[in-house]
């Protein structure tokens, strides 16, 4: 009898510790939520961005209003945005806000620079190289005629909705999926049907003919650390998207493309990964990340000047940190909106 006593404690006790192992676990599960998976900047892998506020500029505006305001309240009209006072000078942004290592906001139509940091110096720009592969293609190559998808024009970098091996497009539609989600093979496929040695040449003589003189490119996705550019040569290239490429830009604003399965090629959804796509000032650009590039960033805006006129301004960033290209472009349209108010 008193073994059986102690058998039955023995199995009480283990009987408690067994259901204040399960509470312990229970509540280790609840507090230890599993964390997301680091993100790092693979090269040219674009995450695509879904804005909730499809009316961004808007609430630029408005926060600018409201500085100015409290700007007034406080009796400190200087604030910390420099306005430009010539046009032989210009103003450096917030600094310390702004990551990119290069930037420069102009006006499309005169060419006036409002800021700029490092305009001059040369960097990767990534798959901002594609808009020079779209006018090379737009330029030689038939909107119908038939692009092959190689094995051999897979480069290991896919995107959400890429296309396949084996797949084959129209010249038109598989542009739209290169920018739109940009797509590196798609972007290698019409190297390789166009060959690839002329189609770089090519490239290359869209930016000697713009007399972008520190600008060169070696692979049509922007894969590559040596397709390189600057601020200045950049902006100087979308002042040329604006007044001469409009259809391109047009394809670049475009939220989405969508391709139903024909005997060609499986269904795809082209979703624009540029976060600024849904706002109605945006008229269009492109987007980058590489390893070597960091975050780069073309975008072009129609921006109200506070008196019933509309300013078209291209934003560049080069060399941004991760995640951080839109803030930086953000940040930049604030400060030339402030500045184009007080001129």
């Amino acid at each position: 009898m008193p073994g059986d006593k102690r058998l039955k404690t023995i199995e009480i006790i283990c009987g408690i510790l067994l259901v204040m192992g399960l509470v312990i676990s229970i509540q280790k599960s609840f507090r230890r939520a599993p964390s997301p998976p680091r993100v790092t900047i693979a090269e040219s892998r674009e995450s695509k961005t879904n804005p909730v506020d499809t009316s961004f500029l808007d609430s630029v505006v408005s926060q600018v209003t409201s500085a100015e305001k409290s700007a007034t309240a406080n009796k400190n009209p200087g604030s910390s945005i420099k306005s430009v006072s010539s046009p032989n000078k210009t103003a450096q942004a917030s600094g310390d806000v702004i990551t990119a290592d290069e930037y420069l906001v102009g006006n499309l139509d005169t060419g006036k620079i409002y800021f700029q940091k490092n305009a001059n110096d040369t960097e990767p720009i990534a798959s901002i190289s594609k808009l020079f592969a779209s006018i090379v293609i737009n330029k030689y190559i038939d909107p119908n005629s038939t692009i092959v998808i190689a094995s051999s024009s897979v480069t290991g970098y896919e995107q959400a909705g890429d296309v396949y091996p084996g797949e084959s497009f129209t010249a038109q539609d598989l542009e739209k999926g290169m920018l739109l989600i940009s797509s590196n093979d798609a972007a290698l496929s019409f190297a390789n049907n166009f060959g690839y040695v002329n189609f770089m040449s090519d490239m290359n003589q869209v930016a000697s003919s713009l007399h972008l003189t520190k600008t060169h490119f070696t692979d049509p996705s922007g894969l590559s650390p040596y397709n390189v550019s600057s601020a200045d040569d950049l902006f100087a290239f979308a002042r040329y998207l604006y007044k001469s490429q409009p259809a391109l830009l047009g394809i670049t604003r475009t939220p989405e493309f969508s391709l139903s399965t024909t005997t060609d090629h499986g269904a795809h959804d082209f979703v624009n990964i540029d976060p600024f796509v849904y706002d109605p000032h945006y008229l269009g650009g492109k987007t980058g990340r590489t390893d070597a590039a960091g975050e780069t960033m073309l975008s072009l805006f129609n921006l109200p000047d506070g008196n019933g006129d509309i300013i078209p301004v291209a934003v560049v960033v080069l060399h941004s940190n991760q995640d951080t290209r839109q803030i930086d472009s953000s940040m930049l349209i604030v400060n030339v909106l402030s500045a184009i108010k007080a001129l």
